[in-house]
């Protein structure tokens, strides 16, 4: 997996959604737990949508839906891993690949 940071911050970890055996898999890696259901329409113009459910702050849960192509970013803040879902231009805008 290829860490990425945002310009001039510390790096965080990022996947891009694939609808894909594969890319499922990795996610499934990814998220862990916080991964909930995977579905997808079956119309040809649908886009694959997954959940996300974390606890926050032992209190508060944060629910996000990451869509095919986009991007799931995880990172740590007060001890508590934080999902944050991203368009793919603004996270190739923001953020860059760590060799």
């Amino acid at each position: 997996m290829t860490l990425y940071r945002q310009k001039q911050q510390p790096p965080v970890e990022a996947i891009k959604f694939q609808y894909t055996q594969s890319g499922i898999e990795d996610l499934r890696a990814f998220a862990g737990q916080a991964l909930g259901e995977i579905s997808k329409a079956r119309h040809i113009d649908s886009v694959a949508e997954a959940r996300i459910e974390a606890i926050e702050l032992e209190t508060l849960k944060q629910r996000h839906s990451v869509l095919e192509g986009q991007w799931l970013i995880k990172v740590m803040e007060s001890g508590h891993v934080v999902f944050m879902v991203c368009s793919e231009e603004l996270f190739h805008s923001a953020y860059e690949a760590i060799d």
